[in-house]
């Protein structure tokens, strides 16, 4: 889900609502390389809706807005440009992101003044800070903007065949109750129909065996009865 930037750097970034960035964002072991959107409140897009299913709260972010480019070799080689940092930045990152100066070094301090002015060793943290951008989200904007959740019904308390509760013979799990969680581009929605499908057949294999029992003049089997918790929770799905 969309992740909350503190109000002083909400205040910051605020007027690069809109911008969207090629960026790599990590967290927590899951790396995600697509768009990074910044947003009045905070960061979105796909790259953010992906890692914030690794983000706890006080978890640190690492963007690197130059993926698979080394910022620090590229700095270098243009240090003898009079051009200043923000336009040479704006050659690989949104002019409006680099004209706003908003990234700093790895000191804290900003990014700004011709090339030739800076020493080696301030272009090497501009370049870091290019590679390895640190965020520290204030939390999530809730449920309301989330694409992906985590949480729900342990799989290991249901059975993978029927999705019947293993302690509660009549009780079923099905959708996004299940606590499966997939990645953006579908994966959740497969997940959902797939769950449901194996549902669905059990159900047909329950009632076929009851038409068939009715066939034969027999009682219907206590295994084919749709049990109470099944009907109230098919009847609320």
């Amino acid at each position: 889900m969309p992740l909350a930037l503190t109000r002083r750097r909400s205040q910051r970034y605020g007027d690069l609502s809109g911008v969207s960035i090629d960026a790599e964002v990590s967290c927590n072991g899951g790396r995600f390389r697509e768009n990074l959107l910044f947003t009045h409140r905070g960061l979105s897009g796909p790259a953010i809706l992906q890692a914030s299913s690794y983000w706890k709260g006080g978890d640190l972010l690492h963007v690197d807005l130059l993926p698979g480019f080394d910022a620090s070799a590229w700095l270098a080689s243009e240090r003898t440009r009079t051009a200043g940092v923000a336009s040479l930045l704006a050659q690989r990152l949104p002019h409006r992101f680099a004209q706003q100066r908003s990234l700093q070094d790895g000191r804290g301090q900003q990014a700004a003044g011709p090339i030739r002015s800076l020493g080696e060793k301030r272009l090497s943290e501009i370049g870091a800070a290019l590679n390895d951008w640190s965020v520290l989200p204030s939390g999530t904007l809730g449920y309301n903007k989330a694409e992906v959740t985590l949480g729900g019904v342990d799989t290991r308390a249901i059975s993978s065949k029927t999705m019947e509760a293993e302690r509660v013979p009549g009780l079923y799990f099905i959708g996004e109750v299940v606590d499966v969680t997939g990645h953006l581009g579908g994966h959740q929605l497969s997940v959902g129909v797939v769950i449901g499908l194996c549902r669905r057949s059990v159900r047909l294999e329950a009632d076929l065996g009851a038409c068939s029992a009715a066939a034969d003049g027999s009682s219907m089997p206590i295994s084919a009865r749709p049990q109470e918790a099944e009907t109230a929770f098919e009847a609320a799905g």
